[in-house]
């Protein structure tokens, strides 16, 4: 299973990359956030289809 980060380390992570250059993001940072957020996406589709199938 997968967790979410903790929202300091989020934080923490999402600041860092904010201010690498002046208002861009690196593109492995921008990467990482991007496949994080997207496979959290997936498995709450996952669970929703679990739940829908049970009831």
């Amino acid at each position: 299973m997968i967790y979410p980060p903790s929202p300091i380390r989020w934080h923490v992570k999402c600041k860092m990359t904010r201010t690498k250059k002046i208002d861009q993001m690196t593109y492995e940072a921008a990467k990482e956030i991007a496949d994080k957020i997207v496979s959290h996406f997936q498995l709450i589709i996952v669970i929703i289809y679990v739940y829908c199938v049970i009831e």
